[in-house]
């Protein structure tokens, strides 16, 4: 429930996560630091969602993954007047809101990835590592 989430989050945590927020670019330690071991959770529910080798640089200023673990993203098609359409991504087991999924071919930035088409742009704050 609303009252649950807001008890287990901070406030800006619960605006991102289960408000469909987006934090600052730049602005969460996770955009530039690239561990080569462990793996990236849902900072609500602790599902692994990303392995931390997937990580990369792709100058959005968030924190952006190649590929995902499987059956631990969902997504859903966003239609706006203003984007207009774009792919969110959320947890598949609680729904908390990622971020959005983009298909790129460009891989000039991907210093640690080669071959992946498609580029996970994830809010810092809606992560934890592990």
């Amino acid at each position: 429930t609303e009252s649950m989430w807001r008890g287990l989050l901070t406030r800006e945590e619960f605006r991102v996560l289960r408000s469909h927020g987006t934090e600052r670019p730049r602005s969460h330690r996770y955009d530039t630091w690239y561990p080569d071991t462990g793996c990236f959770a849902c900072r609500a529910c602790g599902l692994p969602l990303y392995a931390a080798r997937a990580k990369f640089d792709s100058g959005s200023g968030w924190p952006s993954f190649g590929t995902h673990v499987q059956g631990a993203v969902a997504t859903t098609v966003e239609q706006s007047p203003v984007m207009g359409k774009r792919v969110e991504i959320h947890c598949a087991r609680c729904q908390s809101h990622l971020g959005h999924v983009f298909a790129d071919t460009n891989t000039a930035k991907w210093d640690r990835l080669k071959t992946f088409s498609e580029r996970h742009c994830v809010n810092g704050i809606s992560l934890m590592y592990s």
